[in-house]
């Protein structure tokens, strides 16, 4: 299963939560080997969805630009370990 996120008028409502957040939110919903996969025409928003996905240890499977459009696909890996 995957889910999309489309963050073309996140620059133009201002009651939108940063896109990054709408990112992080909608990321934590997926379980292990989910998908997400967020679509922009902002550079801007790809470049912040790259680095995000890399701090948090995400795969990042599809990264491309088609007729203007970003499209990153981030797969969600396995449930870090809880200390006990």
């Amino acid at each position: 299963m995957s889910a999309v996120l489309d963050l073309s008028e996140s620059e133009e409502l201002c009651t939108e939560p940063l896109p990054i957040e709408r990112v992080r939110r909608a990321y934590d919903g997926l379980s292990p080997g989910q998908v997400l996969e967020v679509r922009s025409r902002v550079a801007e928003h790809a470049f912040m969805v790259r680095t995000w996905s890399r701090k948090q240890g995400a795969t990042l499977r599809v990264d491309d630009r088609v007729d203007g459009v970003h499209r990153l696909v981030i797969e969600r890996g396995a449930a870090a370990p809880t200390a006990g």
